[in-house]
């Protein structure tokens, strides 16, 4: 999604991001995938407030078996992003794409780790005439991606 930044500036468009923990976030941060505003919600109300859902165990397992997932981690692996095995593999999350007033124009909410929104529908969603670039649609989730999560 960041790589729709240019796009969003010259529409005064605000990227925000809500990650789950600050476990990783260093790491996330030197890895220059996100360049939007980035706050952690530790008790996960955000989360919660959007009704995004978590795995189950046994969802979890089928993630890290799924094609999907690993046709993503293979992706992020080819254009160097590495993930690692920290942090809370269950949670998922979505986009909320939210008008200047407050009016809420799309939720989009994951359904497994490899769930995302294309940028164009982004782009769609958001009433901006411009096309999204070739090589763009498929964001890695490499915390959904790289092993099976240690039970809680």
């Amino acid at each position: 999604m960041s790589s729709l930044q240019p796009i969003f500036d010259k529409n005064n468009v605000k990227l925000v991001g809500v990650a789950p923990e600050s476990l990783g976030l260093e790491e996330f941060q030197k890895l220059n995938l996100f360049s939007g505003d980035l706050y952690i919600d530790e008790k996960k109300k955000c989360y919660t407030d959007l009704g995004f859902s978590n795995y189950s165990f046994m969802g979890a397992l089928g993630a890290a078996v799924d094609k999907d997932t690993r046709d993503i981690a293979n992706k992020a692996k080819k254009e160097g992003i590495s993930g690692n095995i920290k942090g809370d593999w269950y949670q998922m999350g979505g986009v909320l794409i939210v008008k200047k007033g407050g009016e809420v124009l799309k939720l989009y909410k994951q359904q497994k780790g490899s769930d995302h929104m294309k940028n164009q529908e982004i782009l769609d969603v958001l009433g901006i005439k411009a096309e999204a670039k070739a090589g763009t649609e498929a964001q890695p989730e490499c915390s959904d991606v790289c092993g099976l999560p240690p039970k809680k």
